[in-house]
């Protein structure tokens, strides 16, 4: 009866905890259409630069400019995003965002020469920014 009694105990605390931190989850970060948005450029963004860097793998430079246009599209909207860390340093991610278009623009060039060994520089150095972009305002 003790341990019935323990484990009934045990369920009931161990789901109480779980409705709690699921409650609070969604209260922390109930995102407004606007960081929808944000939300969802970055999204595209890194399921293109997944598609990209896979493409040149191949040598496939037609579906790797595919790729880097949609993440072009999507790098426009930087200039519109709304910082919700470190929102005091907007002009270091304008900075950022700024240098991340330009890396994206010498990529495309690269692509369209066709030159792989060029090409998968410039990925590189995006895959830096991009890490150093997340590490302040991610």
């Amino acid at each position: 009866m003790k341990v019935l009694k323990a484990a009934l105990s045990a369920f009931l605390i161990l789901g109480l905890a779980g409705y709690l931190l699921a409650a609070e989850a969604v209260h922390k970060h109930a995102p407004t259409p606007e960081m929808r948005r944000q939300h969802n450029s970055m999204s595209v963004t890194m399921k293109q630069w997944a598609a990209l860097k896979k493409s040149l793998a191949k040598g496939d430079f037609a579906a790797a400019e595919f790729a880097l246009a949609r993440m072009q599209k999507a790098a426009s909207a930087l200039e519109k995003f709304k910082l919700h860390k470190n929102a005091k340093k907007i002009e270091e991610f304008r900075e950022q965002s700024r240098i991340y278009r330009e890396n994206l623009t010498e990529l495309g060039k690269a692509l369209k020469e066709q030159v792989k060994a060029q090409a998968q520089g410039h990925a590189v150095m995006i895959d830096k920014s991009c890490s150093q972009c997340h590490d302040v305002f991610r």
